[in-house]
């Protein structure tokens, strides 16, 4: 009779650990670093690129993304697309109130920023580094609600400017 509370603990204790290990474990190998390798490897040094947090990647000249000024290369992680991708709303319901948009800089750059990923402004999507969680928790709150920075960790999608002509 005690083995059966035991057995529960046990495997209570067992799901929590593997959820755990899979919330932290991109902190070994996470997106952003893959995403950044994928630039070193695949756009020439020198190039203007946008990622809004990583200023930090060197040989590659940074510039804020705005309606008028818009890098050939734009590095997103989804956890700052989500804001105006989903609101606070459901997954990618693309919301059209910058005034009800978390870190909305003005109604023409959530417009342009969401026509990017809807691939109707001459960007077109060449890389995208996934999280890759397996857990229910965390795999059906994306497929929901959009990434919502629960660790500061999130897929990488890479834009690239379509040639003209």
């Amino acid at each position: 009779a005690g083995r059966r509370p035991a057995l529960l603990y046990g495997a209570l204790l067992a799901y929590l650990a593997v959820f755990v290990v899979d919330g932290e474990r991109f902190f070994w190998s996470e997106p952003r670093n893959d995403a950044a390798q994928w630039v070193y490897d695949n756009v020439p040094a020198g190039t203007t690129i946008w990622w809004k947090t990583h200023t930090w990647v060197p040989d590659y000249q940074h510039r804020k993304f705005s309606p008028t000024a818009q890098p050939p290369v734009l590095v997103i992680q989804m956890m700052d697309a989500n804001h105006y991708l989903s609101g606070i709303g459901w997954r990618n319901n693309l919301p059209t109130d910058a005034s009800h948009i978390f870190d909305a800089e003005s109604q023409a750059h959530v417009m342009v920023l969401q026509s990017v990923h809807r691939g109707t402004a001459g960007y077109q999507e060449v890389a995208r580094f996934r999280e890759r969680y397996f857990m229910p928790e965390y795999v059906l709150t994306d497929r929901w609600l959009g990434n919502r920075s629960r660790n500061y960790l999130s897929e990488v999608v890479i834009f690239m400017q379509e040639p003209v002509g």
